[in-house]
């Protein structure tokens, strides 16, 4: 060692002082025996370190595995309450879908294959008036039914929506036909249920989408509810119906735009005295010249309107338009005939449908209007609801509204309606008129309904006259105008104008 070291390490030594050397060399000998007894346990008893070594692995192993399983059994759990209808404790649409796609792959090159959809009709009144459990008992029924057959594989249902899905075997039947005749059987055998005493008649509907190679799961599953939709009580899916859906869904992107756009033009069709056929009336019509769908017929948009609602906005832009148009012709003092506008079932259950109506005829100071209803507006749920929509139509008619039931006659007749409402007109539907041709039983039916019109002091209008022996026949039976392209067709409000200076 070098002196200059050595000389250095003397003077710390003699600085540290004899009590400093001595802790100093006790705490290393420590330090030094404790390393020296666990490596000498170690060495001494390797097989306890080892068995501990292993237990704590094991312990951590079994830990592991337990919350792996408990995983697992949450999982399984969370995926039936998934898979299952709630209602019915049966699969529902969620496994349905998962299992057809399995299906498929397992049998998609020896089967013809379908998914069919089967719905309760008019399943929100059988709640209402019987409860939920008996939907729930229809699908448990129609599932049990469905296991027991060799085509139908998979069911499973949908509580809320009232509906059973399955995949049909349709390689099982030789055409279609025979594939409607087993769905018609299989409706037959659940179409009645026992509630209580009662014994209630069941009608149900079907849409059917058979599947081909390369269509998913869910867009069958959406085509067979477009079927579901125009079911009367089977329908097939087809092109036509997709596209009929893609037309009403830009029907309803466009129709606000197109109300803002004043598109929707009000066209009038006259109406008639059968006796000096002078024009007296008109009824408004609506066409709708689209810029992106072009010049559109009421049978191309209200059926969409009625069933999204959009039909009540356009049922107060239709009335706003004629009560100005009305009032303009009674302001210039030119010669005024009553105006019927047709009003939706819809606003019978409308809140401030008064109010608004109330309003209109304020600011327009209107004067011969008429409003068109047809017997369905009464056709409602439940006692409450019928008696508040003739409540509205008594309002109605006291503010001064002339007041017109439409389509008499043409299906089934509540004959209380004419003594429950205040009704000026009897408007006698076409079919009628069509039927009384030809034969005197229909025609003396025909002159007993206008008798009673008459006799409930309504004026009786009929409407689609197309032919001279027609409107004989209307004048014989006593009927008092008419309405039809034999005298006019519908026309925009400038052709209506001038129409009315030559036959007024």
């Amino acid at each position: 060692m070098e002196p200059e070291l050595l000389t250095i390490l003397d003077k710390e030594i003699r600085f540290i002082g004899p009590n400093g050397i001595f802790d100093y060399t006790t705490f290393y000998e420590q330090k030094l025996d404790q390393r020296r007894s666990i490596q000498s346990l170690f060495y001494a008893y390797p097989q306890y370190f080892i068995t501990g070594l292993l237990l704590l692995f094991f312990t951590l192993l079994l830990l592991v595995g337990r919350q792996s399983q408990m995983r697992n059994s949450h999982l399984r759990e969370m995926q039936r309450i998934i898979d299952t209808d709630l209602q019915t404790g049966l699969h529902n649409r969620s496994w349905f879908r998962d299992e057809a796609g399995h299906y498929l792959k397992e049998h998609s090159t020896d089967s013809r294959l379908a998914i069919v959809k089967i719905a309760i009709s008019r399943r929100d009144i059988l709640v209402e008036t019987y409860g939920q459990d008996v939907i729930t008992e229809l699908l448990r029924r129609m599932e049990a039914t469905l296991q027991q057959t060799e085509w139908a594989k998979l069911p499973a249902v949908h509580t809320s929506t009232g509906k059973v899905l399955f995949l049909m075997r349709t390689d099982a039947f030789a055409s279609q036909e025979q594939v409607q005749e087993a769905l018609t059987q299989l409706m037959h055998l659940n179409e009645y249920i026992s509630i209580g005493h009662l014994v209630v008649h069941i009608t149900f509907h079907v849409g059917i989408c058979p599947l081909r190679p390369g269509l998913p799961i869910a867009d069958a599953m959406n085509h067979a509810d477009l079927a579901l939709h125009e079911a009367h009580p089977i329908c097939f899916y087809n092109a036509e119906l997709q596209q009929k859906a893609e037309f009403q869904s830009r029907i309803d992107s466009l129709q606000q735009r197109a109300l803002a756009r004043k598109e929707f033009e009000v066209w009038y069709q006259p109406k008639y005295d059968l006796v000096t056929r002078k024009c007296i009336g008109a009824e408004v019509l609506v066409r709708w010249r689209s810029r992106e769908l072009g010049f559109l017929a009421p049978g191309q948009f209200i059926p969409r309107f009625e069933s999204n609602g959009f039909i009540t906005q356009l049922d107060f832009y239709m009335l706003s338009r004629v009560m100005e148009f009305q009032k303009r012709r009674h302001a210039t003092g030119v010669p005024v005939v009553t105006i019927s506008v047709n009003q939706s079932r819809l606003h019978m259950q409308e809140k401030n449908y008064l109010t608004y109506m109330q309003r209109l005829k304020t600011y327009y100071e209107a004067r011969d209007i008429e409003l068109e209803l047809t017997e369905t507006a009464f056709d409602l749920n439940t006692p409450e609801l019928r008696q508040h929509a003739l409540h509205v139509m008594r309002a109605l008619h006291e503010m001064g509204f002339r007041l017109s039931l439409d389509d008499f006659g043409s299906g089934y007749s509540d004959l209380t309606l004419l003594n429950a409402i205040p009704l000026d007109v009897m408007k006698i539907d076409r079919s009628l008129l069509l039927a009384s041709q030809g034969t005197k039983r229909m025609q003396a039916v025909l002159a007993r309904m206008i008798d009673l019109g008459h006799a409930l002091s309504m004026t009786v209008i009929c409407e689609g006259i197309e032919t001279r022996e027609q409107e004989d026949m209307l004048r014989s039976c006593g009927c008092d105008q008419g309405q039809g392209y034999l005298y006019g067709k519908p026309m925009p409000e400038e052709e209506f104008e001038l129409f009315l200076l030559q036959h007024i």
